[in-house]
């Protein structure tokens, strides 16, 4: 300990009179049974400072006047709320953070918030102890009562609790507060998120009697087939202001009806003020009511403390039954290893998630935390790593309500510093120790986590065995987890970020591998042998980057993890996108990211990796999640159905099957059957009661629905759905009636004509640049081909701030070559029923790019379009674009849908029919603008209200977007509130788009399957027609249960 600098700048102190962490609930009233705690949370004085190097004296003290003080909600985060700068960064410490001197912040450039809290108190409260508890603290507090320094803690997302019992007196008191924004601490907490400051969670005075519960700590053993529970309890008493000679507890384990399945008791040794003392006892509970994700069952236990017969204090806690071990492989049975809940083999369909809101920033309020659980439950996903800090006690609740499995991480990431902090340095060591114990100590009664992890991306070194040692004193039920553990001496799981689907089949099948690469080591990684594998479970602790237009293939991940025992599936990075809103002149949502507040250094939108954006509305991707994270399979085999329950313990006859029958004119056939009780990964065949001989293109569509109200679920959601195609879909070009149609050469154009319409095709741009219906212009712009689209994240390749990396990589270069393109020729000719005119194109980077207009008497065009990319680099995509009139709004289609879906991406799409009121509804504005909206397998699309445009397939499908505003505009914004809305729409057809990759962090990593062919002809064609009546055919009855 430094005396010569101050407590949040020395790495020796890391608190100064914090309580032992503790599990035991808030105390409670043993006549009312209401909780002894009084809020402080609301209004209190607040002032900002700009460094840590000024100070106003005597603020703490009860006589000073906070005049000059503003008023700020607690709990908040003061950028939030208008104070100072946020900060994002992912890998880069902030500026006042030195990376050179460490530890060590610039008292300068280290703002500081101080805070001010008035309250009373009466004599009977004082008859109790008082304390006062913190949920959060980002990142430091020194906390004062009544002008007496009472202690410090540098812990941001951990509970802390002062003893301030001898500091208070009756009537008013005055609870004082400085948060520092940086600490050394601050070290252990670069973590991908944004850097923000202040009292963020809950506040609480907390009455205690002399005598009292410290702790609890529960667990049970289960006979093999887990109809015997042997519960096991530690109950620790304190006393603090009196001495105890006579001491016990009494528990009782009550079911969810209230009836005791378990009663203990156990008498206290004699106990001296200040003295604490642990005594365990255990019982047995005949038949328990398991907990799981499916069945969130649960326990209360009620420990009661009496002192000479009386009870004086009483905890409740929720308790759910249940055991997770990991199993190794047996050579015997050539299976495993596995993770086991409950003796089945678990598949973690996980997310990571932000404890993070865009109006809140960390201070989410529990009504949001229950909400983002509860979306999570209706997504399929019943796993979350708390990334990478433990959450409010309030989250760890409701997941044992919901039904969550929690990876629960340590407040520990040095990712800027991996190499060096905290390696093996005993004072960093110190400090990652008494954060994990912090986080065992108050969470180890949840039956939710199922994983203690030991931090992310903090390279490695004895810190960790330090850590899993100190955690494993307190708590050894649950396995340790810890990603870049060299050889998998410390974690209990082998657990990789961001590595790629094509090396799921080597880890699959434990063959050599090189494990954690990563930046922080310059990507080389690890040499693991099998043996040092062999009997530790795979996990993807992150997997599937969600940045912006992402997740490419996930699928590709589910089927390899559903082949291999070892594969024991993973976490999404991540839940939500992390931004931060405020509101633009206008009243536009702007939903920022770094360096939009002036933050230097940044990391741009990086933080925008949500399955869900900000608001927590769905990025498309989320509905391929869904899909892959369903737990039944679904095969068809004939006439029959083949369906697989994955459900751990739930069987399908919780289900009803819903089959229908349709084609594009809507449902054909329907049938509602329930389903026999077949449990884990058993297969039942069900007949389908359909004719499934057709020629034509039918669907057959499952659909899983709950029965009755089930895992926290109501009856009549759907859990999982497939579809299979029969029969073929007619390409070919439909025969016309002959008629008149004439050719006009024309200087500038061909000019073409029939009975309604005419259209012209310029000799100078090479554009069918007219068509007229009736004497009505429907084109705003003409038809041209396009071979750009505007960058996603895993283009551009965000993480890198230097622009001539893009233009190395040709990262605009079709964009621009559509835009130079220049006609070489353009020819026409009439024939009997038909004109056909051909232009010849000269366009950099392709060779071979014609497109052919074959005009008929309808007014029908057959446009044709061939291209051939003669470089190395990608090509986004091949097709043509154009705009239409003013006033014309409305999409209807006939392909994959309803949301959008890219080549690599449409698992979770079903063909069929679908209207847009508005092209507003098609699009999708991602937080961060890049391309969006398009449509696969498309069989035909119409476009427009008052006149119609029409466009079949011919040959194949094609693929579609429509958009209120143009790709050069969608390129050039910066934030989805950038982008402007015009009363006409810019339409795109393309043979072709490549797909939007995903498995590493904004790099785009596609498989060749989803790159468009180099040196090969691209071949598209498609028949449009404009049309004033109304020839839509009805839309498909798409069964969307809730």
């Amino acid at each position: 300990m430094n005396k010569d600098i101050p407590i949040w700048q020395d790495i020796d102190r890391i608190s100064v009179n914090t309580q032992r962490r503790s599990a035991a609930a808030f105390p409670k009233d043993v006549r009312t049974g209401e909780e002894k705690r009084r809020l402080l949370n609301g209004i209190w004085k607040f002032k900002f400072l700009p460094g840590s190097d000024q100070t106003i004296e005597g603020y703490q003290n009860p006589e000073f006047d906070p005049f000059s003080f503003d008023d700020l909600e607690v709990p908040s985060e003061w950028q939030i709320k208008g104070y100072g700068t946020p900060i994002y960064t992912n890998i880069n410490y902030p500026t006042p953070i030195s990376k050179i001197n460490i530890p060590h912040i610039d008292d300068k450039k280290n703002p500081q918030g101080l805070y001010i809290r008035d309250f009373d108190l009466t004599e009977e409260e004082l008859a109790d102890n008082v304390f006062v508890h913190f949920g959060g603290i980002n990142s430091c507090g020194e906390v004062y009562m009544n002008g007496t320094f009472v202690g410090y803690s540098q812990d941001t997302f951990d509970e802390t609790e002062y003893d301030v019992t001898r500091f208070v007196h009756p009537g008013k008191n005055r609870l004082a507060v400085t948060v520092h924004q940086f600490c050394d601490g601050s070290y252990l907490e670069d973590q991908d998120m944004w850097r923000l400051s202040g009292i963020f969670r809950d506040v609480n005075l907390v009455f205690k009697p002399k005598t009292y519960i410290q702790d609890t700590y529960f667990y049970s053993e289960f006979a093999e087939d887990y109809k015997t529970a042997h519960f096991r309890m530690q109950v620790a008493v304190e006393c603090r202001g009196t001495d105890c000679t006579d001491a016990a507890y009494r528990v009782r384990i009550l079911d969810a009806d209230g009836k005791a399945v378990g009663q203990m008791e156990a008498h206290c040794p004699m106990l001296e003020d200040g003295c604490r003392v642990t005594v365990d006892t255990d019982c047995t509970v005949e038949a328990p009511h398991l907990w799981s994700h499916e069945d969130p069952y649960l326990y209360t236990v009620e420990t009661t403390l009496l002192v000479a017969g009386e009870p004086v204090d009483l905890r409740t806690h929720k308790y759910g039954f249940r055991e997770v071990k990991i199993v190794g492989y047996n050579p015997d049975t050539k299976r495993g290893p596995f993770i086991l809940l409950n003796g089945v083999p678990l598949k973690i369909c996980g997310v990571n998630r932000h404890d993070f809101h865009p109006d809140y920033g960390h201070a989410v309020p529990e009504r949001i935390i229950r909400a983002d659980l509860e979306l999570l439950k209706r997504s399929n996903i019943t796993n979350v790593r708390t990334c990478h800090y433990p959450n409010s006690r309030r989250f760890y609740e409701l997941c044992d309500e919901i039904g969550i499995l929690v990876m629960s991480e340590n407040n520990l990431e040095t990712h800027g510093l991996a190499k060096q902090i905290p390696a093996s340095n005993p004072q960093w060591s110190a400090q990652c120790c008494y954060r994990m114990t912090n986080m065992v100590n108050s969470f180890k009664n949840h039956s939710c986590i199922l994983f203690w992890s030991l931090g992310n991306e903090s390279g490695n070194g004895k810190a960790f065995p330090d850590m899993k040692r100190a955690a494993q004193q307190i708590d050894r039920t649950r396995p340790f987890h810890y990603e870049p553990d060299a050889h998998l001496e410390t974690s209990d799981l082998f657990s990789e970020m961001y590595t790629v689907q094509t090396e799921m089949k080597e880890i699959g099948e434990n063959r050599p591998h090189i494990h954690s690469r990563a930046l922080w080591n310059g990507g080389m990684g690890y040499r693991l042998t099998p043996e040092m594998s062999r009997d530790k479970p795979f996990i993807e602790c992150v997997y599937a980057n969600a940045m912006g237009h992402s997740m490419g293939k996930i699928s590709a991940f589910w089927k390899a993890f559903k082949s291999y025992d070892r594969l024991a599936g993973g976490y999404i990075w991540d839940f939500a996108d992390q931004a931060i809103r405020t509101k633009t002149k206008d009243g536009k949502d702007k939903w920022n990211y770094g360096g939009d507040f002036g933050d230097k250094p940044n990391d741009g939108n990086f933080a925008f990796n949500g399955v869900f954006r900000g608001d927590r509305s769905p990025n498309p991707h989320y509905y391929e999640v869904v899909k892959c994270y369903q737990q039944v399979d679904f095969t068809r085999v004939g006439n029959t159905l083949q369906i697989v329950n994955r459900f751990m313990f739930t069987p399908l006859s919780a289900f009803a099957l819903r089959l229908t029958l349709s084609d594009e004119s809507g449902v054909l056939q329907e049938e509602t059957m329930d389903l026999p009780a077949a449990g884990h990964l058993e297969k039942v065949t069900i007949d389908i009661p359909f004719d499934l001989n057709t020629k034509s293109e039918q669907l057959l569509d499952a659909y899983l629905i709950l029965k009755a109200d089930a895992m926290r679920l109501p009856a009549g959601h759907l859990m999982a759905r497939e579809q299979f195609v029969l029969g073929q879909y007619d390409f070919s070009v439909k025969k016309e009636t002959p008629a008149a149609i004439s050719l006009c050469k024309r200087a500038d154009a061909y000019v073409v004509s029939g009975a309604h319409f005419s259209l012209a095709v310029s000799k100078k741009t090479g554009e069918l640049s007219s068509y007229e219906l009736d004497g009505q212009e429907c084109l705003r712009s003409g038809v041209r081909p396009c071979f750009g689209r505007a960058n996603i994240d895993n283009e551009r390749i965000a993480q890198i701030p230097f622009d001539f990396v893009r233009t190395l990589i040709g990262l605009n270069a079709f964009k621009n070559a559509s835009k130079a393109m220049t006609p070489l020729e353009v020819t026409a000719t009439q024939g009997k029923d038909a004109v056909k005119i051909t232009v010849r194109w000269l366009c950099r980077y392709l060779d071979q790019v014609e497109t052919t207009y074959v005009v008929l008497p309808s007014g029908r065009v057959l446009v044709t379009q061939t291209c051939r990319n003669i470089v190395p680099m990608d090509l986004p995509r091949y097709g043509i674009t154009f705009q239409l009139m003013s006033g014309e709004d409305g999409v209807t289609y006939y392909g994959k849908g309803p949301h959008e879906n890219y080549c690599d991406r449409k698992t979770g799409a079903y063909l069929g029919v679908y209207h847009f009121k508005s092209a507003e509804d098609f699009i999708h504005d991602y937080l961060y603008p890049q391309e969006n909206g398009n449509r696969c397998d498309v069989r035909w699309l119409e476009v427009g209200s008052d006149v119609k445009l029409r466009v079949d397939a011919v040959g194949r499908a094609f693929e579609a977007g429509v958009h209120p505003y143009t790709l050069e505009e969608l390129d050039a914004a910066k934030h989805s509130c950038d982008l402007p809305r015009h009363d006409y729409l810019t339409v795109n057809i393309d043979g072709g788009q490549q797909g939007v990759g995903g498995d590493v962090p904004a790099v785009a990593t596609l498989k060749p399957q989803y790159k468009l062919p180099n040196m090969q002809p691209l071949p598209l064609r498609w028949p449009l027609r404009f049309n004033k009546y109304h020839w839509r055919v009805p839309a498909h009855d798409l069964f969307l249960p809730h």
